[in-house]
């Protein structure tokens, strides 16, 4: 019977797989803008006193909105992460200001595009960039 059993390396099987967990402060950090939209809706349209639902559903999505920064802290702190996913993590971790300062320079230039669609093409990058070998291959597979 032990013929028919190979040994296996699995250390070799889970080094292949890639890291999702790496990606988790870049996705937060492109949903930033997007909180933010989704708590000044909420805060903005009612003039008068809110629902108890409505107070309770802003203040959530306003603690996930600064959850942003710490979630970059603490994935870049894990032992396993590579360089680039630390880099992208702490990347995140200035999001915020980063978010702030592009739309003042998208207002400076009177920019016609929303600050959301050029965020979300400035992390895609970043992602891509972080993500992919630094080898002389110009595809990322």
């Amino acid at each position: 019977m032990e013929a028919f059993v190979r040994p296996q390396n699995h250390r070799r099987v889970l080094q292949k797989r890639f890291d999702y967990l790496a990606l988790v402060p870049a996705a937060a950090a492109i949903c930033y803008p997007f909180l933010l939209d989704a708590f000044h809706a909420i805060v903005g349209t009612q003039a008068g006193s809110r629902p108890p639902l409505a107070t309770a559903t802003a203040t959530f999505i306003l603690v996930v909105a600064f959850v942003v920064p710490f979630l970059g802290i603490a994935l870049a702190c894990r032992p396993t992460s590579n360089p680039g996913s630390r880099r992208l993590a702490y990347a995140s971790v200035v999001s915020p200001t980063l978010y702030v300062f592009l739309g003042v320079v998208q207002a400076l230039i009177k920019s016609p595009l929303p600050d959301e669609v050029v965020w979300c093409a400035i992390w895609l990058n970043r992602d891509l960039v972080s993500v992919c070998p630094r080898s002389g291959r110009r595809s990322c597979t």
